[in-house]
């Protein structure tokens, strides 16, 4: 016997995120990340708080009938994917429970095959923006999706795409789009009257269906890449992430996943990178800041006198606990200037998170992996036998460590 979480979602058929119905909406998300198990009812009869009844009986044909999204989760795998879920459901009604499962499921770990191509873990799902979509609409779409990355479709043809980078440099956004609820930007935006034409990279790099995963992760690898739309004939059928990639290591038998992928790096400690910016809990907040933005990762390691892992310090969090437009910190966090030393009394320990989660340096690279995509992590501090910091992975790290060359 075990535990796990379950999850009953009640809407009615006519409940729409966006242009989809929200059953299948919450399908597609937990099926994207992995979710155990989802089962959708579609229920004869019944009626909530407002009274409206409503039916589906043969003599009701068209009637607007409820539906129960029942979701079965382990404890931490809920924990992970909720934050995820809850803005799609936030209208629904939502129960969660502890239930006994007497009997699980056994679900077969994937057998990715050597030469595995972008066509078995590509998405489909997309959201798209036409040319002469006002840019307004597209930040407003991607936010509402928490979005980085938008294809441009003229037709079915792919134009070009929008990414984080091409709505500050080109479109006039004051920060990424992460951070504009953090520097208290809300729904404030300031963009250029500009279409998607005007600000997309135009002729993206793509991969095609057949393109092997290795291939498409030295193509991430070797042109700074997170996401690669998925062509075919001049036609947008999918896009593939990092993440993608690295759910097929973290999701197959260690014996597969050897297979699958070329000898790279094989515990946590072979794939950290040892360049690890760090601070004290005493650092002043303008050191902080010099180190949060000395690398791609925007992010510090705090760790005390033996160098043990005690937090990490985002851009992100710094705002938020700051505040950006009082300081000059967006500037400074954008790294177009701006100073940190007006913020008085604020040091490393005021602005990090803690606890952060840590694998030892020995630790398979698959099952290290696996607990970043768990905890939708974006950096993962790697420890040896006393708990000090060795080094540290992030997403391209661990692409690179999962699908690049063996170490030297």
């Amino acid at each position: 016997m075990q535990q796990a979480t379950r999850v009953r979602i009640y809407c009615d058929q006519s409940d729409h995120a966006g242009h989809t119905p929200l059953a299948t909406a919450v399908v597609q998300l937990l099926w994207r990340e992995h979710a155990s198990g989802v089962t959708v009812v579609n229920a004869v009869e019944g009626f909530g708080a407002s009274r409206v009844l409503h039916s589906s009986r043969l003599v009701d044909v068209g009637a607007n009938a409820p539906v129960v999204v029942e979701w079965l989760e382990r404890p931490d795998r809920f924990d992970a994917i909720w934050p995820q879920l809850e803005p799609l459901v936030r209208h629904a009604v939502v129960t969660v429970e502890t239930v006994d499962m007497l009997v699980g499921p056994h679900h077969a770990l994937r057998r990715l095959e050597p030469g595995a191509t972008v066509a078995q873990v590509m998405r489909t799902d997309l959201v798209t923006v036409a040319p002469a979509t006002p840019l307004r609409e597209v930040v407003a779409r991607m936010r509402a999706d928490d979005l980085r990355f938008v294809p441009v479709l003229d037709g079915e043809a792919l134009a070009g795409v929008i990414t984080n980078g091409d709505l500050v440099t080109r479109g006039g956004l004051a920060v990424r789009l992460e951070l504009l609820d953090a520097a208290g930007h809300g729904d404030a935006l300031v963009v250029a009257d500009r279409t998607a034409a005007e600000v997309m990279t135009p002729d993206p790099v793509a991969a095609h269906p057949d393109t092997p995963l290795t291939e498409a992760a030295r193509l991430m690898l070797d042109l700074r890449l997170k996401r690669l739309p998925v062509v075919d004939g001049g036609r947008l059928v999918g896009l593939v992430s990092r993440i993608d990639l690295l759910r097929t290591v973290a999701a197959t038998e260690p014996e597969a996943a050897h297979a699958a992928t070329p000898p790279g790096a094989r515990t946590a400690g072979e794939a950290a990178a040892r360049d690890v910016p760090t601070v004290h809990p005493d650092t002043p907040v303008a050191d902080v800041l010099d180190a949060v933005v000395s690398t791609r990762l925007n992010r510090a390691v705090v760790v005390d006198d033996q160098r043990r892992v005690l937090g990490v310090v985002s851009d992100a969090e710094v705002l938020r606990r700051v505040g950006g437009e009082k300081h000059g910190l967006v500037d400074r966090l954008m790294r177009r200037g701006g100073d940190g030393h007006a913020v008085h009394g604020r040091n490393a320990a005021d602005l990090m998170v803690a606890p952060v989660p840590t694998v030892p340096r020995d630790l398979p690279l698959r099952d290290a992996i696996a607990r970043m995509l768990d905890a939708n992590l974006k950096l993962l501090p790697v420890v040896d036998e006393r708990g000090r910091l060795h080094g540290m992975i992030d997403r391209s790290d661990a692409l690179r460590a999962a699908f690049g060359p063996p170490p030297q």
